[in-house]
């Protein structure tokens, strides 16, 4: 293949390769891209609903605890309201008093119990209340709080009760006389137990956290699936959730590492007028647990897309590979056919050319030599008379005429064998001959340089000399031009001898500029030239290369830059037969001996 065509193969490959990474990147990219705008918008989307999620949970539970809560105080307005009519009609009734205080009760669910006490803080009336059990709450600050006059609904802080022992919130509301004096109180007990089976109806997952604090936010109820415990009363609170309930916001929603370490999604409110503060926390790594697969997912798609569009980018250029190796084989398999009916046409010309020189010369070269003959005849007559100089300078002439004639015929002799077509494979050519005629029909080229022949004792090989020819002729036009002009002692050494094997070896060497490493492996390819456009088809050596191996020979050069490039053939003699080279000879192709070697 030519120079250009090969630089412009190169090229072309190399765009082809640019032009497939350079979609498979973009494409990759923006695949990339989309998963990774998927992937934020979800992570986006998964914190508002936790957001979202921390409001609705503490909306709801502060309705519920409001509602609780209002329940419990209607209650005891009613026993505040049934202790004044009973003293009214003339004192309390026990009986009829207690199952009013029961028939309340009841209604509320999550309420323990509720009691009366009377002026001094005694409990007198309500549920497990007896002569023998029977407690006072006067030393508490919240009884206190309820005797002063104007008193509404008390709410205590978490108590541990002296009847049962167990923590609960107290509601309390003074029990008046008719006369306004303060004759008791009625009161509620609400567990905190009970208040954490309210919040443990909900899934808030391995790290979510429901807190129900004081007004000095102080813990009430902490629900939470594990992690750190918090003493009852504890003020361990966020400092953003101490900043917000210190400028007076009743909720807020927030995202913060909490008390416990645990970076959770925070909604906080009060609950309605009562001095209660309702917390609603989700961990981030609950909230993120479906997001990180979703991540998982969306990664896995993505590698298997950026395999599959490698693979892809990578069969599309083997695919292309070979489609541009098919139309390269098919261009080279028409060029060879061009070239090979060009040859036949040009071999058909000369030989026609030949056979049409061939008649009128042997015709001038048996007049020629007739008078010839005539003249020697009668050479004594007149080769030493003065008179007769004319007719010695005739001789001499029809001498010189009939060397011309003699080489006339040799070139035509030599074109007819160039030229013979045909099945030029089979056939027994003489080597020796061969290249003589080859250096006649190169002469014009090689004389440029000084051609040394060292022709040996060489069989017969198989195959034609027309194509023995071919090669030869190559290889002495190569020689040639390998040569710069200018250069000096340049010099063309062809030699034949006989191989220990029997075998014909062929050599022709130049000391011209030697072929480039780069360019060495790529002499025998079709199409492949050194030479400028136009001036070459790149098919010379790869013609001669397919001639030598049908011949059952072995072509192979050695060359060095500056110093010259030596071809060597090695051929099977005719009567070899269809036997193979010996060993010997196929390590003797491989490595071309030096001039002293090889002489």
């Amino acid at each position: 293949m030519p120079e250009g065509s090969t630089a412009s193969g190169a090229v072309l490959r190399v765009r082809v390769v640019r032009a497939l990474v350079l979609a498979v990147a973009v494409v990759d990219v923006f695949a990339t891209a989309v998963v990774g705008y998927t992937l934020v918008q979800s992570w986006s989307q998964h914190r508002e609903r936790a957001v979202v999620a921390t409001q609705n949970l503490g909306a709801l539970l502060e309705q519920q605890l409001a509602g609780i809560i209002d329940k419990v105080d209607l209650g005891l307005l009613a026993v505040c309201d049934e202790y004044a009519h009973e003293l009214a009609m003339g004192g309390i009734r026990e009986p009829t008093f207690r199952a009013f205080i029961a028939r309340h009760q009841s209604r509320v669910p999550e309420l323990e119990a509720i009691r009366t006490t009377d002026a001094a803080g005694e409990l007198q009336l309500g549920d497990g209340i007896t002569p023998e059990a029977r407690a006072s709450l006067a030393d508490r600050p919240y009884f206190e709080q309820v005797r002063r006059p104007g008193a509404g609904l008390v709410i205590s802080k978490p108590v541990v009760r002296k009847l049962h022992g167990a923590p609960a919130i107290l509601l309390l509301r003074a029990l008046r006389r008719p006369d306004g004096s303060f004759a008791g109180a009625a009161v509620a007990a609400l567990t905190l137990d009970r208040i954490d089976q309210v919040f443990s109806g909900l899934d808030l997952g391995r790290h979510g956290v429901i807190a129900l604090r004081d007004a000095d936010l102080g813990i009430i109820v902490r629900h939470h699936a594990g992690g750190v415990t918090f003493p009852l009363g504890s003020r361990i609170v966020s400092d953003e959730m101490r900043a917000f309930v210190g400028r007076g916001q009743a909720s807020a929603t927030y995202t913060g590492v909490a008390v416990d370490r645990v970076e959770r999604t925070i909604t906080y409110r009060k609950v309605a007028t009562y001095p209660f503060y309702l917390v609603v926390g989700l961990a981030t790594s609950d909230i993120l647990a479906g997001w990180w697969r979703e991540v998982i997912v969306g990664l896995s798609m993505l590698v298997v897309f950026l395999v599959i569009t490698a693979g892809a980018a990578w069969l599309a250029h083997r695919s292309w590979l070979r489609r541009e190796a098919a139309i390269a084989e098919q261009r080279d398999l028409q060029a060879r056919m061009l070239i090979s009916e060009r040859m036949a046409s040009v071999g058909t010309l000369a030989a026609g050319v030949a056979h049409e020189v061939n008649n009128p010369l042997t015709y001038v070269f048996s007049n020629v030599a007739f008078a010839m003959e005539q003249l020697r005849a009668s050479e004594l007559d007149w080769s030493n008379r003065p008179a007769c100089a004319p007719l010695r300078d005739a001789a001499t002439a029809l001498g010189e005429a009939l060397a011309g004639a003699g080489r006339v015929r040799d070139i035509v002799r030599d074109l007819k064998t160039f030229s013979r077509a045909g099945d030029d494979l089979a056939g027994v050519a003489a080597p020796n001959a061969v290249i003589e005629g080859c250096l006649k029909m190169t002469k014009v080229i090689t004389s440029r340089a000084r051609v040394v022949t060292r022709l040996g004792d060489v069989p017969a090989v198989h195959g034609s000399a027309a194509r023995l020819a071919q090669v030869l002729s190559n290889l002495l036009v190569n020689a040639a031009q390998a040569i710069p002009e200018g250069q000096p002692d340049p010099e063309i050494a062809v030699s034949t001898w006989r191989t220990a094997g029997g075998w014909a070896a062929i050599e022709v060497r130049d000391n011209g500029a030697g072929i480039p490493p780069d360019v060495l492996p790529h002499i025998f390819d079709p199409f492949f030239t050194t030479k400028p456009v136009g001036e070459g088809t790149g098919l010379g050596l790869s013609i001669c290369h397919g001639i030598v191996e049908a011949l059952g020979g072995e072509i192979r050069v050695h060359t060095e830059v500056e110093r010259g490039t030596t071809f060597r053939m090695l051929l099977p003699p005719a009567n070899a037969g269809s036997q193979q080279r010996p060993a010997a000879e196929r390590r003797a192709a491989r490595t071309v001996p030096t001039e002293a070697e090889s002489s």
